[in-house]
């Protein structure tokens, strides 16, 4: 997706430390992964071992520490990554966007990350 049609610009995250975890929940199944590619409050990408369609609605789940975080959206596009790219990241690039309704959580996720877009203090 060009970054001209986006609607916020994305941030790439740093290497997650700690007990965070990440999933994709569609249709009651789980799809765990450990790969944020970028993030904003509009949307995600992200890899998992497994292709969604696009127009999938999904939540992704944020579990860090002691609290949760949820946020609605819709699969916007998915693609194989080239040479299988068979690793515990996954095979397959997805772009999620958020619903604007679920604003409130989305804005908390983005927030939750912040420390793993810009490395506060360090230089």
């Amino acid at each position: 997706m060009p970054h001209e049609s986006r609607e916020h610009e994305r941030k790439t995250l740093l290497e997650l430390e700690g007990d965070t975890s990440f999933f994709i929940e569609s249709d009651e199944v789980l799809y765990p992964f450990h790969k944020v590619n970028n993030v904003s409050v509009s949307g995600a990408g992200i890899r998992l071992p497994t292709p969604l369609s696009p127009a999938t609605p999904v939540v992704l789940g944020l579990d860090q520490d002691d609290w949760q975080i949820r946020v609605q959206g819709t699969v916007v596009w998915c693609e194989s990554l080239p040479g299988g790219a068979e690793d515990d990241d996954g095979q397959y690039r997805l772009g999620v966007r958020f619903h604007h309704r679920d604003i409130k959580n989305s804005s908390m996720l983005f927030l939750a990350l912040r420390e793993f877009i810009d490395p506060f203090g360090e230089t």
